[in-house]
């Protein structure tokens, strides 16, 4: 089955066409938070490039968060805007699980790592198994004493090198191993998907949402009102 996958969550987007694992275009481009203008038009030119109509793509698939709350909002209403009328599937995973399987699965814990601002992390934490990973801890905001605390020795911290908070955890004395990913790997992301489309794949178009993991301003701001 062909798919398109996009992930806007972060300062680039990826847009890829995969026919099941196999590659068939993928693009990297900085996204300078202009999500809304620029993605359908850098959609239409990687479908054009792969000799590709949208009625050849029978399953969409956007990441699901943490990050950009614009971003993310815009990349799951494209590729679910395309699959409902198209009558394609739609899945998703969080950017957290797509860099958590980019590592070497031979450690017993992975801690997946993003910048939340305010000196602050998301992050979600993974046991490696014969079978894979199994998310322990799901994705939560933390502090930066939380991540020195809890991920110690024996586990691999994984960042994306572009925001830097890896390192700034080994600065800060953190004692596991840093493994720093130039992007987010959709090749991942397409093998976390790929062969799922026949269970529930048109449901998953109605009940995945976004995970932002941090309430957006204008929560926190209503959450605040009604507690006067």
């Amino acid at each position: 089955m062909k798919m398109l996958l996009v992930d806007t969550s972060g300062k680039e987007i990826a847009i890829a066409v995969y026919d099941g694992k196999r590659c068939i275009s993928l693009e990297y481009i900085k996204a300078e938070q202009n999500y809304n203008k620029v993605l359908i038009p850098l959609i239409d030119g990687i479908m054009s490039r792969s000799g590709l109509k949208y009625t050849d793509i029978g399953l969409f698939a956007a990441t699901l968060g943490p990050g950009s709350f614009t971003g993310i909002r815009v990349g799951m209403a494209a590729m679910k805007g395309f699959a409902q009328p198209l009558g394609a599937q739609f899945d998703g995973r969080t950017v957290l699980e797509i860099m958590a399987n980019s590592v070497n699965k031979t450690v017993k814990k992975v801690w997946a790592v993003m910048d939340a601002g305010r000196g602050e992390f998301y992050t979600a934490c993974y046991n490696a198994k014969k079978n894979g990973l199994t998310e322990t801890t799901p994705p939560v905001l933390v502090t930066q004493e939380y991540m020195l605390k809890n991920a110690g020795k024996g586990s691999v911290i994984v960042s994306l090198r572009t925001d830097g908070c890896g390192q700034r955890l080994m600065d800060a004395g953190c004692s596991a191993y840093l493994e720093e990913l130039e992007h987010v790997d959709m090749d991942v992301f397409a093998g976390l998907i790929a062969g799922n489309e026949k269970k529930d794949g048109r449901k998953r178009l109605f009940y995945l949402g976004p995970v932002y993991v941090r309430p957006s301003e204008a929560e926190a701001a209503l959450k605040k009102n009604r507690c006067r």
